[in-house]
């Protein structure tokens, strides 16, 4: 055993392939004080100083945090002795026992309240206020209800805020699967909003491989229908899964789906077959809509950088792309059922710009009625995460140097 607790098994190791520049090295004085500003990267951090230095009051420290490696928390998949003695050894803790002991408490709580609601309406209000509050505090009881279900299959352990030992290695334990999954706890965050019920047929459209085994293993009833831009990007989600979850199970609850009426750009064609309108609506829907995905974009020098010149005419038509997206995703969902809209950005304003748009826009043009459920219970619930505090339609998780998580934007909305 190593200092840290690990075996050499489970004891991390540094890439080989990584150069490390000494802090006294000839290439590290160069580089000192130094950016290239043809690099997307150095377009990127100028934008959002811009953007966001008078926005927020921390951004000094957003920013560090942005550019420095985000925290990452293990996905349990099989709880292991070994391997739980080795997370407990470098002070890590299941983050999801404290989200259900405040999620209890906060739903006793709610479910008096909507009792006393539902007995009559409270002095001083009008009906129409009344509905509204009945409404919105039974779409609260249900969602806590569905994450508190959800919490119930998963185990996170994550170290406490301002600790930032490195995970150890996952192991292949049980069949050839591995133990754990490395994965950001922003991405738990997005998991217990969405929270498909029992038995949902679930559409995720775009979702990258980190919430999509969160998702599987915390709804086990449910079956999902996983849409990207591109055929291979779909199926190699399930594959990288496949390394952690039952690969049986795995292909009897997902397909993999490349529909062309769902790209971003594209409208909702008029003249959908009649076998897609009866057989692929939807009542639970995960959007990962494209955005700026800052955290990349302030890191990572390539083509695939929103920010590189070749990109600049998609940088510019992003909201309307990303309103056009949520009205598809509105469209297919059934009357009762639910859309998770997640954005990696840290535009707050657009964030919630693209959902009121996209909710007007549906409702005048084909009678939809959209709400929005709360989410303001889960910063409380989620203590380990740091949360911008302004948020009206939907919660977004900030990172900081302490909880460097995200940045995610979730918005969760309901059809009436």
């Amino acid at each position: 055993m190593n200092q840290t607790g690990f075996g050499r098994e489970r004891e991390a190791r540094k890439s080989p392939n990584v150069i490390r520049y000494d802090e006294m090295t000839k290439d590290a004085q160069y580089t000192i004080n130094y950016e290239n500003p043809s690099l997307p990267t150095f377009a990127a951090k100028e934008y959002f100083d811009d953007l966001f230095g008078e926005r927020f009051d921390d951004w000094k420290s957003m920013r560090c945090a942005l550019l420095s490696p985000a925290k990452k928390c293990a996905f349990v998949t099989d709880q292991n002795k070994q391997l739980i003695d080795t997370l407990e050894s470098i002070g890590a803790v299941d983050v999801m026992q404290t989200f259900r002991s405040r999620a209890e408490a906060v739903l006793e709580k709610e479910q008096v309240n909507l009792a006393e609601i539902e007995k009559s309406p409270p002095a001083g209000i009008s009906e129409a206020e009344h509905y509204n509050k009945l409404i919105r505090t039974r779409l609260l009881v249900e969602q806590i209800e569905s994450s508190l279900e959800i919490a119930k299959r998963l185990v996170i352990y994550a170290t406490p805020t301002g600790k930032f030992n490195q995970l150890p290695r996952p192991l292949a334990i049980n069949r050839g699967l591995k133990d754990f999954i490395k994965c950001d706890l922003a991405d738990v965050f997005t998991a217990l909003v969405h929270a498909p019920r029992a038995s949902e047929n679930c559409l995720l459209l775009n979702s990258e491989a980190e919430v999509v085994p969160l998702l599987l293993k915390g709804a086990p009833y449910c079956m999902f229908s996983l849409n990207n831009q591109e055929y291979n990007a779909a199926r190699n989600v399930i594959t990288s899964v496949k390394q952690y979850l039952d690969p049986k199970d795995i292909e009897e609850r997902i397909d993999a789906k490349c529909d062309k009426t769902l790209r971003y750009g594209e409208s909702l064609a008029d003249d959908i077959s009649e076998h897609f309108i009866t057989e692929c609506v939807f009542s639970s829907i995960l959007l990962d809509a494209e955005s700026t995905n800052d955290r990349v974009s302030m890191n990572e020098d390539s083509s695939l950088n929103i920010f590189h010149p070749t990109h600049t005419h998609i940088r510019q038509s992003m909201p309307i792309s990303q309103k056009n997206q949520l009205k598809k995703a509105l469209q297919l969902c059934r009357p009762g059922g639910h859309i998770t809209y997640v954005s990696n950005s840290l535009s707050h304003l657009q964030n919630e710009y693209v959902v009121q748009a996209a909710v007007k826009e549906v409702y005048i043009e084909h009678s939809i009625t959209v709400r929005s459920v709360p989410l303001h219970f889960i910063p409380f619930c989620l203590p380990e995460l740091n949360f911008y505090t302004e948020s009206r339609l939907g919660q977004m998780v900030v990172p900081d140097m302490g909880k460097n998580f995200g940045p995610k934007y979730v918005c969760k909305l309901y059809l009436e």
